[in-house]
């Protein structure tokens, strides 16, 4: 039976100036550093109790910035989207 094949790389492709079975093996640290750095809005839990503790501040208080971050870190993504050179 025939091998079935989906499509066909391209001869000259190249991924990172590597061959593509070589240059894939990039994205992966490239896509644990973007984990890494997403699972920052999620530390927030951590660092939240101890500023309110240190700065003796009311939990809304303390939670203003982070919120307005994060709104304006979800607005901007759409925008900067158009940006992109596709």
């Amino acid at each position: 039976m025939d091998k079935i094949k989906f499509f066909d790389f391209p001869n000259n492709e190249k991924l990172f100036e590597l061959k593509p079975e070589v240059g894939r093996w990039f994205f992966i640290p490239f896509g644990l550093i973007v984990s890494l750095c997403m699972g920052t809005v999620y530390s927030w839990s951590i660092f939240s109790t101890p500023f309110e503790t240190a700065l003796k501040a009311k939990p809304g208080t303390i939670l203003l910035p982070f919120m307005v971050l994060g709104i304006m870190f979800t607005l901007a993504m759409p925008i900067s989207g158009l940006y992109i050179y596709r």
